[in-house]
């Protein structure tokens, strides 16, 4: 009898999430069905009347090789790769915006344009995965690019360490423009090393997701998302630490660059992939990747992340702070804040893991806005009422939010799990990536402009704290949060669950106009980012509104 008990366990019906120690059984699931029976052409009648015939190529794994665990000897190279890549990212999103600031006295709205402007490497993921995809080096298609992006990391950090160095020994206020541009140039420079090593990690993690039969698909991608939240824990901790004791940025860089080094050696040994021989014209595989873009799963998917990225970060900067400013929570440690947020999505990612994997992708991906929109009508509510003005219960509810971070970084790579295509994982992964990254700096770009907010009240009624400034403050947090809320019309595009995805796959079709809308929606993102964020940094057009002035 084929029906046994852990194929009622791998029933999605049942909603269950299988755990690691089911490995063995799993892998015999994930075999062809002439594994499971002597015949090739066997039926129900030959298996007996009223015994359903298991289909291992529906219900088993995406790819061949057996499921894997994240801190297996096989992926040493993966977990060194991903704490290097990690370790990277943190470093940078915490030293070169206080540098900037500390040099050379930029604003906001300046600083916020520098950070874009380094920023600008990550939406050119697409092109990293497809020149992956199409040229692998020395036959790996992901080890090579890998370790050139964490070299490119490794000695950007050194020059900008040197740079720190450098305009420390100048008298205050001294720096010159040219080094700014130096310090943003290599940070630049930093980040596009940065990316080449995250899609190569990406996309390699989503690999070994494929291998892992239906009902545990996702476990290796739970454990690697917990595994990158320690390790965001751990860079603050060790920024914060140094922080205590210098205030100079040239050692912080230059540890950081000693720390991602060590590692490289250790991914050069033991990182493990299919090896390949031939490489593939980047003009054939575009085509490809220009056909599979066509496909109803693959654009239905691309406009859930895209809305729900989109409503979902827009945020009216000027109210937030005010109402922080309010709950008296504004000058909390940023540390303190940074662990509470991981520590969030942390769990967030464990609670998923064991009981919400196998669940429906609406209902639960739907959580991330319904937690991201009543936690903070409550807290506006509270706040600018005069009802409750606390930091602790700000700062409690606040959390909700980062679950909600959580649920959003998980629905960036489950449903991408489902429509990636063996040859083309890394274009697959790093579209996905491009076009997530073009929605956050487009919302980012505006934070600052035209979503300030500060246009809904009167600064000076604000600092009074009178009735009609709380008023006015309510009524553009609740106008925010009801762009929040537009974030559930992306549901409507998001396949049910995994087999409903392959399902699509097989079965939606395609629709030939979808290529083309998805490409003309990131140029459109692209050049206006970087028109705003060239107004910003131009001091005679830096004074218009859209570009996070105060008018001309």
């Amino acid at each position: 009898m084929l029906t046994s008990s852990f194929e009622l366990k791998l029933d999605p019906k049942t909603f269950q999430s299988p755990s690691l120690g089911n490995f063995n059984e799993v892998n015999s699931i994930g075999r062809p069905i002439t594994s499971l029976t002597s015949n090739d052409d066997s039926s129900v009648v030959e298996n007996g009347a009223g015994e359903p015939l298991y289909n291992a190529e529906i219900y088993g794994s995406l790819r061949k090789g057996g499921a894997i665990d994240f801190f297996s000897l096989e992926c040493v190279g993966l977990v060194a790769a991903t704490f290097a890549s990690t370790f990277s990212i943190e470093c940078l999103n915490s030293v070169i915006q206080p540098m900037l600031k500390e040099h050379f006295g930029l604003k906001t709205a300046e600083l916020a344009a520098s950070q874009r402007l380094t920023s600008i490497p990550l939406v050119f993921s697409f092109f990293i995965g497809l020149l992956s995809d199409c040229y692998p080096i020395f036959g790996f298609r992901r080890k090579g690019y890998l370790l050139i992006g964490l070299t490119i990391t490794v000695l950007s950090l050194f020059v900008l360490s040197g740079l720190d160095g450098y305009i420390e020994t100048l008298e205050v206020g001294t720096a010159g423009t040219g080094l700014a541009v130096a310090i943003i140039t290599f940070a630049t420079l930093a980040s596009t090393g940065n990316i080449i090593a995250y899609v190569c990690v990406h996309t390699r993690v989503l690999e070994l997701s494929q291998r892992e039969p239906l009902g545990m698909r996702g476990a290796i991608q739970a454990t690697y998302l917990i595994f990158r939240c320690v390790v965001y824990i751990f860079t603050d901790a060790c920024a914060y630490l140094v922080s205590l004791t210098t205030t100079h940025h040239c050692t912080p860089l230059l540890a950081s660059g000693l720390v991602i080094a060590l590692s490289i050696p250790l991914v050069w040994k033991a990182w493990q992939e299919k090896y390949y021989s031939l490489s593939t014209p980047m003009k054939t595989r575009g085509q490809i990747l220009w056909r599979i873009m066509q496909q109803k799963a693959v654009w239905s998917i691309l406009v859930f992340m895209c809305f729900s990225t989109l409503f979902s970060g827009i945020t009216f900067s000027g109210p937030s702070v005010v109402i922080s400013v309010w709950a008296g929570a504004s000058g909390d440690d940023s540390f303190v804040q940074q662990v509470m947020y991981y520590g969030a999505m942390l769990g967030t990612v464990v609670v998923w893991r064991h009981y919400f994997m196998n669940r429906p992708w609406r209902s639960f991906y739907g959580m991330a806005t319904v937690l991201l929109v009543i936690p903070q009508i409550i807290v506006a509510i509270c706040v600018t009422q005069d009802i409750i003005r606390d930091r602790y219960f700000y700062r409690f509810v606040t959390l909700f939010t980062s679950i909600s971070a959580g649920i959003s970084w998980i629905s960036s790579m489950a449903p991408l799990t489902e429509i990636m295509q063996e040859g083309s994982e890394g274009a697959m992964v790093g579209l996905m990536l491009s076009m997530y990254f073009l929605v956050s700096i487009f919302v980012q770009t505006n934070s600052v402009g035209l979503f300030d907010g500060t246009n809904f009240y009167n600064i000076a009624e604000v600092a009074m704290d009178t009735p009609n400034a709380r008023s006015d403050v309510l009524k553009a947090l609740l106008l925010n949060y009801g762009i929040h809320a537009l974030a559930f019309i992306g549901l409507f595009f998001l396949p049910r669950q995994k087999l409903d995805t392959q399902q699509l796959r097989s079965y939606g079709g395609y629709t030939k106009c979808a290529s083309a809308a998805i490409l003309a929606f990131a140029v459109v993102l692209f050049v206006y980012t970087l028109t705003i964020t060239a107004l910003t940094l131009n001091p005679s057009t830096s004074c218009m509104r859209i570009a996070g002035g105060q008018g001309c």
